[in-house]
């Protein structure tokens, strides 16, 4: 089957017809977390754990600013495809795993029991400083993302601005947000809802993004908060796939699932807990099968549109 106007192939699917379009590029967005490296770096373990196995697709992310009033930052776009050919002859080797299973079981249990009795600890007043001996070491290591989340010294209001700048800088076929860029998408797609109800569609992937009690009840997620206690879904979402390790103890638990409803959940294997990254590294998380699957999906369904079959005919 052919369309008539634009000669490109189609498939027959029930009362409409699906257009492929070989000219389409698809445009994912990448958002780190606290720790975000640079964009440039942030683009390279895209490329080497993704890229280079994916359809032809653009890919664009910046560098979070470390404090309020700093530069807006600038979207760095790669084309992966052409970037990384390479890349299938001079693929990244992963860590060797050099501590006994029962080791890296022992330490992951003991780093999630100790992480999520701090996050249930954790203690916050009104002008973000840490309140307690359990809330000052965690905010030690922490510093970042609970400055950010009690908005201390306006540092969310910037990052969740700047988020809404980035999805809104272009059309995006998908939005990949890894441990705190994806409290800051989430955020950022509920402001444009209520800002502008008519915001285009995003589909949604986060990586390793908690919700424990330090971040349910930030000041940052407060106006998504409904009723019964639970966070509110940003509407502008028309897909949103959450995934976690149960290697990655910074998450603490799963914990996302009992703070939001609509999303759609699985766990993943990032690798042991005692190799670098703990289990929590985007390098790690965008390798695994089922996340690459997911957008391997989305990005070849981008290019597909539904047109009446009257506007299409057989070649």
């Amino acid at each position: 089957m052919r369309c008539v106007s634009s000669g490109i192939t189609a498939v027959s699917q029930g009362d409409s017809i699906i257009v492929r379009s070989p000219s389409y590029t698809p445009h994912v967005l990448l958002l780190g977390g606290q720790d975000t490296p640079t964009a440039k770096q942030l683009l390279r373990r895209w490329r080497h754990a993704v890229g280079w196995r994916l359809p032809s697709h653009r890919v664009s992310t910046f560098q979070w600013p470390r404090e309020p009033g700093a530069a807006p930052p600038a979207l760095m776009t790669l084309d992966a495809h052409e970037a990384s050919r390479a890349l299938r002859r001079q693929r990244s080797a992963p860590p060797e795993e050099t501590f006994p299973a029962w080791l890296d079981r022992a330490a992951y249990r003991g780093a999630t029991r100790a992480l999520a009795v701090a996050d249930r600890l954790v203690r916050v007043d009104e002008k973000g400083k840490p309140a307690g001996t359990v809330s000052r070491i965690v905010y030690r290591y922490a510093r970042y993302s609970i400055d950010a989340l009690y908005d201390r010294a306006g540092l969310g209001s910037a990052l969740v601005a700047l988020a809404k700048q980035a999805l809104g800088a272009a059309h995006f076929d998908l939005v990949v947000a890894h441990s705190f860029g994806g409290t800051l998408a989430l955020r950022a797609a509920w402001e444009l809802d209520e800002g502008a109800p008519g915001f285009p569609r995003i589909d949604l992937i986060t990586l390793g993004t908690a919700s424990g009690p330090t971040i349910a009840r930030s000041k940052l997620l407060q106006p998504m908060r409904g009723r019964d206690g639970r966070l509110a879904k940003p509407r502008p979402l028309s897909s949103w796939s959450h995934f976690y390790s149960p290697s990655d103890a910074f998450l603490g638990a799963p914990s996302l699932p009992a703070a939001f409803d609509g999303v759609s959940v699985r766990a993943v294997d990032t690798g042991r807990f005692l190799r670098p990254g703990f289990g929590h590294a985007l390098y790690d998380y965008l390798s695994t099968g089922p996340v690459f699957e997911a957008i391997r999906k989305r990005l070849d369904s981008a290019a597909d549109t539904r047109v009446a079959p009257e506007d299409c005919r057989s070649a």
